[in-house]
């Protein structure tokens, strides 16, 4: 247990370290794309007496998500291939 605790002591200083956190001030119909996988993510507190928040989620399955690249690197590589 004294390794664990170690580690996630270690976790959580990492996760207290400013030098990993980017802030972003989105603007309405800003959009921001992640891989949820490799991030943690959130949101800062909000005064609704300021303004209003309206949030939409999407979430992508990995495997569609590559096919769609997949096949959308192909057509294109054939279409600059024969310009």
């Amino acid at each position: 247990m004294k390794e664990y605790y170690l580690a996630y002591r270690h976790f959580i200083a990492s996760l207290r370290d400013k030098c990993f956190k980017i802030e972003l001030k989105l603007q309405a119909r800003d959009t921001v794309v992640f891989d949820k996988r490799r991030i943690l993510h959130g949101r800062n507190q909000f005064e609704e007496n300021i303004g209003r928040r309206h949030l939409h989620g999407c979430y992508v399955d990995r495997s569609e998500f590559k096919s769609r690249l997949r096949m959308l690197a192909q057509k294109y590589v054939r279409l600059l291939v024969n310009m």
